[in-house]
């Protein structure tokens, strides 16, 4: 009786099915959850990319000319902020106490070296797995899992700090930046380098090894050419030469234990020059065999290189009368006024830069840029090593997987 009726209707209707408003809304729904599935899809591979096998994902092993600017632009990056960090500190004692900042250079570099050959010493004995799989084989368990919660964390703070770098010496180029676009700049850098680090973009197998180049022979430059210039008393004077901090020093007993402890504390401050000489060791399975001489070799070159620059940078910015501060309503200029925001000191190694080469020569502005564009890198870096140490420390237990 049902099909008779059903045919019947099918007839009356000039041969069309009559569709269920049911199966209609039923049939809607899904055309409307397909389009959404699909504008996610879309998003997504937008953001991150297409999909790729563990196998593609694998990088080729470097050889050491490469593994060395590679595995070395963290550790190099540092040196775009390390020297203001102790000039920051000593400057709080007093214009006289700035003469003390080669020595503190000096101190960082021996303390950097001292890491850098256990280091040497440690990768010949266990030559696979980084720092977490070294201290847990060697210190036990739970010296593996403080040694990676320190390392998660310097990935977090070179993130920002390489960031905020990035703004600083934007602002260096484009003097006209306020406060506030320099948090727009840095935040714009954070995302931009995020994104980068989702998609996993391949740019960088052959752009950070020339960029670090680049960065290096600037900095090589930069040094000899103001030590040149210091030996036929040409050196000028720093833009920042003869500023104050307003109530910086102390006189008497006091004053010289005041700036004893400052100067300790500029040491610790510019231990800052450390962050990534551990990138190598961790880096093994990426050097090409045989892997451990090759890591030998890259932490002595890249350690000599980061001394030898870090010591005349610190050498000049004495020299020169380099000063860099946080607070400027407590700064003065050499004339005494107060600074402005729109005043704000440059960082060291821009300063360096005008100096030596002039302010806006070509030479200035390519160091300057190179080193915002290395930090941006650091940044990266640290984008994509933090969820490789987590994803192992998770695969032992010690966080949730």
């Amino acid at each position: 009786m049902r099909r008779g009726a059903d045919a019947r209707s099918i007839l009356a209707s000039g041969g069309h099915v009559r569709e269920h408003p049911r199966r209609r809304g039923v049939r809607a729904r899904r055309g409307y959850r397909g389009a959404v599935a699909t504008l996610s899809s879309l998003l997504r591979r937008g953001l991150l990319g297409r999909p790729v096998t563990s196998h593609a994902a694998d990088e080729p092993r470097m050889n050491r000319w490469r593994a060395l600017p590679v595995t070395s632009s963290n550790a190099l990056s540092s040196l775009a902020y390390a020297p203001d960090e102790v000039i920051l500190t000593l400057v709080a004692a007093g214009t006289s106490a700035l003469a003390l900042g080669p020595a503190v250079g000096w101190a960082v570099v021996a303390v950097m070296l001292l890491i850098v050959v256990s280091f040497r010493a440690a990768v010949a004995a266990v030559p696979h797995g980084g720092i977490y799989h070294m201290a847990g084989m060697k210190l036990g368990p739970r010296a593996g899992v403080v040694a990676s919660a320190a390392l998660l964390l310097d990935f977090v703070f070179t993130a920002a700090v390489s960031v905020a770098a990035f703004a600083h010496f934007v602002a260096a180029l484009a003097p006209g930046l306020t406060v506030g676009s320099r948090v727009l700049v840095a935040s714009a850098a954070l995302v931009g380098v995020l994104l980068a680090a989702l998609r996993g973009v391949r740019l960088s197998r052959w752009v950070l090894p020339v960029l670090v180049s680049v960065f290096v022979a600037l900095t090589a430059l930069l040094v000899l050419a103001g030590l040149w210039q210091e030996g036929r008393g040409l050196l000028g004077a720093a833009p920042t030469a003869g500023w104050t901090q307003e109530g910086a020093g102390v006189g008497g007993t006091v004053g010289t234990v005041a700036t004893a402890l400052l100067a300790l504390r500029a040491f610790s401050a510019g231990s800052v020059l450390l962050t990534g000489v551990e990138v190598p060791v961790s880096s093994t399975r990426l050097m090409a065999r045989p892997a451990v001489p090759t890591v030998r070799w890259v932490l002595t070159v890249m350690a000599l290189t980061l001394g030898a620059l870090t010591v005349g940078v610190m050498h000049l910015a004495q020299r020169t009368g380099v000063v860099v501060g946080l607070e400027l309503e407590n700064l003065r200029d050499a004339a005494g006024a107060e600074v402005t925001p729109d005043r704000a000191p440059a960082p060291v190694l821009a300063q360096l830069a005008d100096t030596v080469y002039g302010p806006g020569s070509i030479l200035s502005v390519a160091t300057i840029a190179a080193t915002a564009l290395l930090l941006l890198f650091a940044a990266k870096s640290a984008f994509r090593s933090f969820p490789a140490l987590a994803a192992r420390v998770a695969e032992d237990g010690y966080l949730p997987r």
